[in-house]
């Protein structure tokens, strides 16, 4: 099984770090917003902070290390491990972001508590080759939907269209190689 781990002072300070300023940012949010002051925006603020705190330590939805093996995946935030055997994945969706190296992966039920992953790929040792393995089991589990089907119609147009460039390339090798022997016939 190969493990792919999240660069530890990134994930310090990319989710730790960030996990805990919001929980602060909601404390203090909240009690101004409960004396009056600015209320409306402070209990939203406070909201959206505690949506961050959330996902970060109750959800786990951003993963510390992937796993990755023949018959399951893990993934593990906080010391807290899931698997999933991939014949029981009934739900496997990935929307990617590849200029980012992100991704936001969705597995069977997932809900607010459970099943739902950001993956920042970017930041994992042998990050392209993850992000690869995970786009290719989403179209390996689901060949049959449009997202699939739309992948295997552009590989195939970027095959057929590589293999005319190289046509045209060599037929135009060929008309100035005819043409340089036609040269030296005349002379």
């Amino acid at each position: 099984m190969k493990e792919y781990r999240y660069n530890r002072q990134s994930f310090f300070i990319q989710v730790k770090f960030t996990g805990w300023f919001c929980i602060a940012i909601a404390v203090t949010t909240l009690v101004f917003g409960l004396t009056g002051t600015y209320a409306p925006l402070m209990i939203f603020l406070s909201l959206v902070a505690l949506y961050t705190a959330w996902n970060t330590f109750i959800s786990r939805s951003t993963v510390e290390i992937v796993r990755m093996g023949e018959n399951e995946i893990q993934f593990e935030t906080f010391g807290k491990v899931v698997t999933y055997p991939i014949q029981d994945l009934k739900v496997f969706k990935i929307r990617e972001f590849p200029s980012s190296g992100k991704m936001y992966l969705r597995i069977n039920d997932y809900n607010a508590i459970k099943g739902r992953y950001w993956i920042q790929t970017a930041q994992f040792n042998d990050g392209k080759e993850l992000f690869l393995k995970l786009i290719d089991l989403e179209y390996k589990l689901f060949p049959e939907t449009l997202k699939s089907r739309a992948r295997t119609v552009n590989t195939e147009y970027i095959r057929v269209k590589h293999q005319k460039e190289l046509a045209k390339k060599e037929a135009k090798q060929n008309a100035s190689l005819e043409n340089r022997i036609g040269e030296n016939h005349a002379r």
